[in-house]
């Protein structure tokens, strides 16, 4: 698997895990308003999503890519 297709599945399962977040609030109510901007604020602040989004390109060319905290 090529590392831009392993970047955009990531994106991909982050996006599932979004839409399950909000599915779970709209449908049964199993979480606040607060716990779901919670839990996406986490979850799209996440260092792999970030650095799978630079990978494939979805930040301007002159943005530096996110910190890692184990190296590259």
């Amino acid at each position: 698997m090529t590392e831009n297709r392993a970047s955009i599945i990531a994106i991909c399962e982050r996006v599932a895990e979004a839409q399950a977040i909000l599915d779970d609030h709209v449908a049964g109510g199993r979480r606040t308003a607060a716990e779901v901007v919670k839990a996406l604020a986490a979850l799209f602040a996440e260092e792999g999503l970030l650095r799978a989004m630079w990978e494939v390109g979805y930040f301007p060319p002159d943005t530096p890519p996110p910190v890692t905290l184990a190296g590259n």
